[in-house]
């Protein structure tokens, strides 16, 4: 399964690094990514996904269904075509239901040409991948946030390199891997930091973080 391994990470792997250097202070975007992963609606995409009509009903299902994405689109902010937005949902929805009875359908009058484990793999390939990336997005989050913070930490005062080592020996202790207590270094002590003056100082400022924690 290389190929399907190399085609998730050019189009979701990489995204989910990049994005969760650029998501800044959304604490809950890796949670987001593993329920995007884990719906329900998927499964029934995959599903249908694995049965195919004509190429003559495909087209045609296209067309129908964005002629009708376009129409709840456009009449849902138009307050005047509100009856409209109605039936048209309920229309799109009522296809669904069909498009998906005709597929179960087709599964089970062609069951014996459905390869179970293959299938399954293919499922579950792209879960096991971004469970698996996860870790390492989170890792990249750390150190981005962490490098922002070291080059705050240089803006101000003149501080010496000895005091620099020594600020950011304390920061990674204070933050550690916890991504919240380094949202709070960056949002509510920078200034704090930028008016650093002495190791003293430093630990007087990280007592009061701690005391900000309790």
């Amino acid at each position: 399964m290389l190929k399907d391994t190399i085609i998730w990470f050019l189009i979701s792997g990489i995204v989910i690094c990049f994005n969760s250097i650029s998501s800044k202070k959304n604490e809950r975007y890796f949670k987001n990514v593993l329920k995007e992963n884990l719906q329900i609606v998927l499964i029934i995409e995959f599903f249908v996904n694995t049965q195919t009509f004509s190429l003559a009903v495909e087209i045609i299902l296209v067309f129908l269904f964005t002629f009708f994405a376009v129409m709840i689109a456009f009449t849902e902010i138009n307050e005047e075509y509100k009856s409209a937005h109605k039936f048209f949902e309920r229309v799109s929805v009522f296809g669904g239901f069909l498009i998906l009875f005709a597929v179960v359908w087709s599964f089970i009058l062609n069951i014996q040409d459905f390869d179970v484990i293959d299938t399954i793999k293919t499922f579950l390939l792209p879960i096991v991948l971004t469970f698996a990336i996860l870790p390492f997005a989170y890792l990249i989050m750390i150190y981005s946030r962490y490098e922002i913070l070291f080059v705050r930490l240089k803006i101000g005062r003149e501080k010496s390199p000895g005091l620099i080592r020594y600020a950011k020996l304390c920061l990674i202790q204070f933050g550690m891997l916890s991504q919240s207590r380094i949202n709070q270094l960056l949002t509510s002590y920078q200034s704090d930091l930028i008016q650093l003056d002495s190791r003293a100082e430093m630990k007087e400022l990280m007592q009061k973080y701690r005391n900000d924690r309790c």
